[in-house]
């Protein structure tokens, strides 16, 4: 009976201590009461319409983005990049992608979706939890209050190609911004998505 006993003790132990790890990996819960899931933010932002985003890219220029993801699949159906500094836009479908630059009336036009990866922002988030489990990396969720946001829910991911942190909205759980530290992916443009604006109209100009 001592020995049944002791085996159901460690069993016991055993998954409270899985237990602790899924919570510490997918949950935050700052008052016993509201628990947060990674999962709450990409069932969020698979609804948007539009994402309007202010950016930095990892030589400090600064980028405007606006994304359109396609309500049936996610995926993002237009994105457009402009640049002020370097005077040049970027508008990509999966079909049709067209470079533009203002200044010498020039348009150049590939076929295809030339920007795919960082500018997905379900995917980005959605990946947290898939890729870092199959690779080992490791994702803290927390809370912090910032000079921006105010208390914003944090994802930091830390991994052998990347490091970055992500604030949530505790509100509505859409992503407000991300920061990288580093990245090993040479097509990654992005480095900080500095301000995200959800729903507003895509200007005329860019369609």
């Amino acid at each position: 009976r001592l020995l049944v006993s002791s085996r159901v003790a460690q069993l016991a132990a055993a998954a409270v201590i899985v237990v602790a790890a899924m919570l510490s990996l997918h949950l935050w819960n700052p008052l016993g009461a509201e628990v947060y899931t990674v999962g709450q933010t990409v069932e969020a932002l698979r609804k948007i319409e539009t994402a309007h985003a202010f950016c930095t890219d990892w030589q400090g220029h600064k980028l405007e983005i606006w994304i359109r993801p396609d309500p049936a699949t996610g995926a993002n159906d237009f994105i457009c990049v402009t640049e002020a500094e370097r005077d040049y836009a970027v508008i990509s479908t999966p079909h049709v992608s067209y470079y533009y630059y203002p200044g010498r009336n020039v348009v150049r036009i590939v076929r295809g979706q030339i920007i795919t990866s960082d500018l997905d922002l379900v995917r980005t988030i959605e990946s947290l939890t898939q890729e870092a489990d199959r690779q080992g990396d490791s994702v803290e969720i927390g809370r912090k209050v910032t000079d921006r946001y105010g208390e914003v829910i944090t994802i930091h991911c830390v991994g052998a190609a990347s490091e970055f942190e992500a604030w949530i909205d505790p509100q509505t759980k859409l992503l407000l911004g991300i920061e990288y530290v580093r990245c090993s992916n040479p097509g990654q443009v992005v480095k900080s998505f500095d301000e995200i604006r959800y729903d507003e109209p895509v200007p005329e100009r860019l369609l």
